[in-house]
């Protein structure tokens, strides 16, 4: 596995980029990771991606990852060995769209594979159905891995990548046949009483206990913290609140709150459904950095022992990064321990299962691909 990593997120440095990969006769399939501070748009970069003479597939993060640092601007390239089969899926959103027979469309029965990437516009509704739809086709077969892809600073910009171009409001799939070891882990706790949310939609609770939600959920905060929440401060309060909901048999989902609505409700960066039990949730910056080393020790241990271990790839949400890393140093990246070279993301949520568990849309979660 070749790592590329082209500082200055220009057009000179991925046609640069590229060419240097491409000297290896091996290469023959490409991951790309890029910042959003990169000058690249649809059209400097479509006729580019459509140019190459090999697969590729990736994203536009608010910020990637390479060694023990967080990138502002760059462009990681990972060339594999291995010739990824990518699905591609526009209109995420449209609710019209029958994802089961997608799906169904997209992955034959007979196609077998080892892990699955997946990368979905983190500002697209449907994302949770996705996965179902994804789940119930090909259940623990394979390792999946992935995250929310886009810009913090542009809602509904361009910001999956392929060969086709950059795609919004859409998903990818990457069938690979790549070894893999996959953790996932978060290091958020209850810290109020289980609640009931009564009334949701898609993304929206509407209300908590029968009571309309920002209420409950403000209310929930004052015991927690001094600061009074309000609608003018709650992109400021709120990530350090994010609310849990509760599954069988393991931790809760973290779910961000992206904003209120005029009617009180509360708008989720992931699907949530009524009749869901919940609860507000608190951490520590250890608690964040242990969930990290936990998401990287489950990943090696699932990894399996005969292969050869050449890379982690390392989704962290960046809501929860800046929580534990306020200046986005070394430190957090170099006390989690990783032993392998380190590439990734900071993401718009995440995406994980090691053919154990459920296959969720995650916020605020460490996620790590051990791959070879």
């Amino acid at each position: 596995m070749n790592i590329y990593f082209e500082p200055n997120g220009d057009l000179a440095g991925f046609d640069s980029g590229i060419e240097k990969l491409m000297v290896d006769g091996e290469v023959k399939s490409i991951l790309m990771l890029a910042c959003e501070a990169n000058y690249f748009s649809k059209k400097n970069l479509d006729p580019r991606l459509a140019a190459l003479p090999v697969k590729i597939f990736g994203g536009i993060f608010p910020h990637i990852i390479y060694r023990d640092a967080v990138m502002d601007r760059g462009t990681l390239m990972i060339g594999l060995q291995d010739e990824v089969d990518v699905k591609v899926i526009d209109s995420l959103s449209n609710r019209k769209i029958d994802l089961d027979a997608v799906i169904e469309e997209l992955i034959p029965e007979t196609q077998h594979f080892h892990t699955m990437f997946i990368l979905v516009d983190g500002f697209s509704d449907s994302t949770s159905k996705l996965l179902d739809s994804v789940f119930y086709d090909l259940g623990l077969s394979v390792n999946y891995l992935g995250g929310g892809v886009g810009a913090l600073t542009h809602e509904g910009k361009p910001c999956l990548i392929t060969n086709s171009g950059l795609h919004q409001d859409a998903a990818i799939l990457v069938m690979s046949d790549v070894v893999s070891g996959v953790g996932s882990d978060h290091g958020w706790k209850c810290a109020s009483e289980v609640f009931q949310i009564t009334s949701a939609e898609h993304n929206v609770i509407k209300t908590i206990n029968w009571e309309p939600a920002f209420r409950v959920y403000q209310r929930y905060v004052a015991q927690l913290t001094s600061k009074g929440l309000n609608r003018n401060n709650v992109d400021e309060i709120a990530p350090h609140y994010p609310i849990g909901i509760h599954r069988f048999g393991v931790k809760p989902v973290v779910r961000n709150i992206a904003k209120v609505t005029r009617d009180e409700s509360l708008v989720l960066f992931g699907e949530i459904g009524t009749d869901s039990y919940g609860s507000v949730m608190m951490s520590t910056q250890s608690e964040l950095l242990d969930a990290s080393k936990s998401a990287w020790k489950e990943a090696r241990r699932e990894f399996p022992r005969a292969s050869e271990a050449g890379v982690a790839l390392v989704f962290e949400d960046v809501s929860c990064f800046r929580d534990v890393n306020t200046h986005r140093n070394s430190d957090f990246l170099t006390a989690v321990g990783y032993d392998v070279p380190v590439v990734g993301a900071l993401t718009i949520g995440e995406i994980a299962n090691n053919g154990k568990d459920y296959l969720e849309f995650y916020n605020k979660t460490s996620v790590v691909g051990l791959l070879t």
